[in-house]
């Protein structure tokens, strides 16, 4: 089997107290391109953790955390943020478009700070808009367009770098079951044998869309 893109060993994540408080304890998890994973389990679990570890937006507190091959302990934190920003994408259930930017200015957003040339950025985010289905609505504002809209933009923003692992947290939590089905739809055509995709969620209906459900029940990771 490939080497995967994200691997978890022993991982626990603590927070400093008083009391101290541990969030996620000794995880393990393999996460490998082609597939669409489900992380599940009640609010409190530890859903956010385990998601801010796979993203690099937190620190385990012990073990190792493997991405594309590398241990991250040994990055420093500018390294770190480098590795984030070219091989992970981030979805919301807010979409966090910047409201006086219009879609194409929004999607280019990690290009710029990435030092991508202008043009090569707008041609990129053209790209990705028409992937996700805007290929028409390139010159719209977020006001302009409805909530389904709104968390495509925020999904072609997310893969506009062609990121290997796309972090989503309840992409669907703030859409109706017509949109909801829809991004579903979409999410699934971005898991490509060289990409995965990750959703956490509390709706069953986005589990049964996934390849596989990893549940986190008090800081226990399991599947």
């Amino acid at each position: 089997m490939a080497e995967p893109l994200l691997a978890l060993a022993s991982v626990t994540r603590t927070y400093p107290g008083p009391p101290a408080v541990t969030a996620l304890r000794d995880a393990n998890l393999t996460i490998h391109g082609g597939e669409m994973v489900a992380i599940v389990g009640p609010s409190g679990s530890g859903k956010s953790t385990l998601l801010n570890i796979l993203g690099l937006l937190d620190e385990p507190t012990s073990g190792v955390r493997m991405l594309a091959g590398v241990d991250t302990s040994v990055l420093s934190d500018r390294d770190r943020t480098a590795l984030r920003a070219t091989r992970l994408g981030f979805v919301f259930q807010s979409f966090h478009l910047v409201p006086y930017l219009d879609c194409v200015a929004n999607v280019t957003l990690p290009l710029t700070h990435q030092g991508f040339p202008r043009q090569l950025r707008r041609d990129l985010a053209v790209t990705a808009l028409t992937t996700v289905g805007l290929g028409h609505r390139l010159s719209a504002r977020p006001a302009t367009l409805s909530g389904g809209e709104q968390q495509r933009v925020a999904i072609a923003r997310a893969i506009v770098h062609e990121p290997a692992l796309l972090l989503c947290d309840e992409p669907t939590g703030n859409l109706d079951s017509e949109n909801t089905e829809a991004i579903l739809d979409l999410l699934r055509r971005m898991v490509t044998g060289s990409r995965a995709v990750v959703v956490v969620t509390h709706e069953s209906y986005v589990r049964d869309r996934a390849d596989r459900a990893v549940e986190v029940v008090d800081g226990h990771v399991y599947g």
